[in-house]
């Protein structure tokens, strides 16, 4: 069956050492789902297939047997936000922003919650960004766990080249036992 997570589904089925994740543009690595598009479904059951999507991607890459980074660089908000903290590694340019201001529109971010709790390790850092909706910039989402570095934006690209070259220079079936024994925890 196909999805439109082609990246994913494409690198599940060749030699593939480092999967990096990045937003087409500078301006944002995500900002989640069309939220306008959600609340065009009528139903509760609608809008919670519309986020099944999201829920098959992160399964998807902590299912995949190669390392996926996150290159985040402008805002990672909404889903896009639970994308990047549940890929393996997340490096944030200095000017990154994560949020999860769902609840600006009556909703909740449920199915990236789990992600970010599991980052941060803290029911109150979930229930902060979730319930206040709250934008947070990258030092303080390095320091809540949301984040594994952070750079100069300037060298954001080598960052997450040098980080990429040094996984797929190791041993693939060691960084795929590896990553099972992490998301099994």
């Amino acid at each position: 069956m196909a999805t439109k997570y082609h990246a994913l589904d494409s690198a599940a089925g060749r030699d593939r050492r480092v999967l990096v994740l990045r937003g087409a543009g500078s301006n944002a690595f995500s900002a989640g789902a069309d939220l306008k598009e959600l609340l065009a479904h009528q139903t509760l059951d609608d809008r919670r297939r519309h986020f099944d999507g999201v829920a098959r991607v992160i399964r998807a890459m902590h299912e995949l047997g190669v390392p996926v980074i996150a290159r985040v660089q402008g805002f990672a908000l909404a889903g896009g936000c639970g994308l990047a903290v549940a890929a393996d590694f997340t490096i944030a340019a200095e000017s990154a922003l994560f949020g999860l201001p769902e609840i600006d529109l009556g909703l909740l971010p449920m199915v990236v919650s789990a992600p970010i709790l599991r980052a941060t390790g803290s029911r109150k850092v979930v229930l902060d960004l979730v319930l206040s909706g709250r934008r947070v910039a990258a030092d303080e989402a390095l320091r809540l766990g949301l984040a594994t570095r952070v750079v100069p934006d300037a060298r954001l690209d080598a960052e997450v080249n040098e980080l990429a070259t040094r996984l797929a220079s190791l041993s693939p079936a060691a960084l795929r036992l590896g990553k099972e024994a992490i998301y099994t925890l």
